[in-house]
């Protein structure tokens, strides 16, 4: 997933058809808000990052369907004759995807590209999914979009051992259980799936409010132990193959609903 804001959308079109070539059509070319660690650290801003967004995504869906110079006058990017110049490959344009939860990246994807992709299970229970989902294809549908042809992906959080006798130790490791605590698009979330406020903050949001280089050794250690191993089997896919794959069966089974 590429953020909007880095790299001016003519840039993103030339890696995205590049890309295209070198997987021979395959390249799937997925689109988001950006996230603060991305930024901060470096001294870029992050002003507008719906708003480059969603001129990002028109400017790519001009640039994949000519080769010839495009002139723009929008909110955030004018351009005059700006080319890129390389056709998509076998004239298949990448397929557009948009990453992010329900509101302004979920309508982006219905109405600006050709699908969505969010992450589970700490975006959404199966049946918030579900709903999710048919939102999405409303959303396409008035927009005069085939709800059918949006290609939906998700984000799996599956942590996975063969040998069952590891997986009390994989739920106690100190790494885990503090991405456990970060890694949470907002605070509902949280509070869903274990029943209590995110000890980093009530509204705690991984892509608003993380940069780990400024988070202070000893408050992570103080977050780890707020984190139990049954925090970890509730937050994520754990278990064996076998066993993941039977926790993840209604996800399938709502994506099967989803696409029939």
């Amino acid at each position: 997933v590429n953020d909007s804001i880095r790299r001016p959308p003519p840039i993103i079109a030339q890696l995205g058809l590049t890309m295209s070539h070198v997987s021979k059509g395959r390249f799937f070319q997925c689109m988001g808000a950006g996230e603060t660690k991305q930024f901060t650290p470096y001294g870029l801003p992050r002003s507008k990052p719906f708003g480059h967004l969603e001129e990002c995504l028109k400017l790519l869906d001009m640039y994949y369907r000519t080769n010839q110079p495009i002139t723009y006058d929008g909110p955030i990017w004018s351009l005059k004759d700006a080319i890129v110049g390389l056709e998509p490959y076998e004239n298949r344009p990448p397929r557009l995807m948009v990453a992010g939860g329900p509101g302004k990246a979920m309508r982006f994807a219905a109405t600006l590209a050709d699908g969505w992709m969010t992450y589970l299970p700490c975006c959404a229970s199966p049946e918030e999914y579900a709903e999710q989902v048919a939102e999405l294809k409303r959303t396409a549908e008035q927009a005069g979009k085939d709800p059918d042809e949006l290609i939906i992906m998700a984000g799996l959080a599956n942590l996975i051992s063969e040998d069952e006798s590891m997986l009390d130790e994989i739920a106690n490791n100190a790494a885990i259980r503090w991405e456990t605590a970060a890694m949470w698009p907002e605070g509902n979330s949280f509070r869903r799936l274990l029943g209590r406020d995110n000890p980093l903050g009530a509204e705690w949001s991984y892509p608003r409010d993380l940069i780990p280089m400024g988070i202070p050794r000893e408050l992570a250690l103080s977050i780890v132990e707020q984190i139990t191993p049954d925090d970890v089997r509730k937050a994520r896919f754990l278990g064996t193959p076998e066993q993941v794959a039977d926790q993840r069966s209604e996800e399938r089974r709502v994506g099967k609903e989803c696409r029939s």
